[in-house]
């Protein structure tokens, strides 16, 4: 399964490539790890961390994309395909889509989520952000607002630490309204060239109400509750 999606990964990078070359559409791919498996502040493996495959084409504001995800210690497989439009007012940045998520082998079979994201960059170095989600099989939302601030140190390195707040409306926890979680951490991005760059990120997640009343639901404890993670990804565009 591993060589499939592998596999599955080049085909889409090969066509990509051709698409871009022949339609002047922008190309992008990625590869990296993370050591946990970690979103809306929960671990989402039992044990080790995730490898992830993205490929991705943008052309006049859409975007279209395609991820492979899989545990490098648990047998756990994900496929994400979506599509979204993006545009730009004055100094606020719109993103508005949909993605299909397939899991194996245990979880939830599949699910949609529609998404818009919000960014206001009119100061350089504080930059707004506001994330929705609405899940189409919970019927929940979940919704962070957070800041950033990217400083370059060198021409080619950059330092972003950033610093979020999330609410859970029966999202990720069902017959649930309040606080998720807060988060903060610090991307480090690492320009190669013009095509390669670098990325690692560390990221503390401390966790919220519905973190806790999910483990109480669950009958846990609140041991390792709040996550701490991080990853590197070599990204190419073109």
């Amino acid at each position: 399964m591993r060589a499939k999606s592998i596999a599955l990964l080049i085909s889409l990078l090969a066509a990509g490539s051709m698409s871009a070359q022949a339609n002047d559409w922008e190309f992008d791919a990625n590869l990296g790890w993370d050591n946990k498996y970690v979103s809306e502040g929960r671990n989402n493996l039992d044990k080790g961390g995730i490898v992830w495959g993205h490929v991705g084409a943008s052309k006049n504001g859409f975007n279209l994309f395609a991820d492979v995800g899989r545990g490098d210690q648990e047998h756990y497989i994900e496929y994400n395909i979506g599509a979204s439009y993006a545009f730009e007012v004055e100094s606020l940045g719109v993103e508005a889509g949909y993605m299909r998520v397939e899991e194996y082998p245990d979880r939830p079979a599949s699910y949609g989520e529609y998404f818009l994201n919000l960014d206001y960059s009119r100061f350089a170095w504080l930059t707004p952000t506001v994330n929705y989600l609405y899940h189409d099989k919970n019927k929940g939302s979940f919704l962070t607002v957070g800041l950033e601030s990217a400083w370059d140190l060198t021409e080619r390195l950059s330092f972003t630490p950033y610093a979020a707040q999330s609410w859970d409306y029966g999202y990720a926890l069902e017959n649930f309204s309040g606080e998720n979680n807060f988060q903060f951490g610090v991307n480090l991005d690492y320009e190669v060239n013009a095509n390669w760059s670098i990325n690692a990120n560390l990221n503390r997640s401390i966790a919220g109400e519905s973190i806790k009343q999910e483990r109480i639901r669950e009958g846990k404890d609140f041991a390792e509750i709040n996550q701490t993670f991080g990853g590197v990804y070599v990204n190419y565009t073109f």
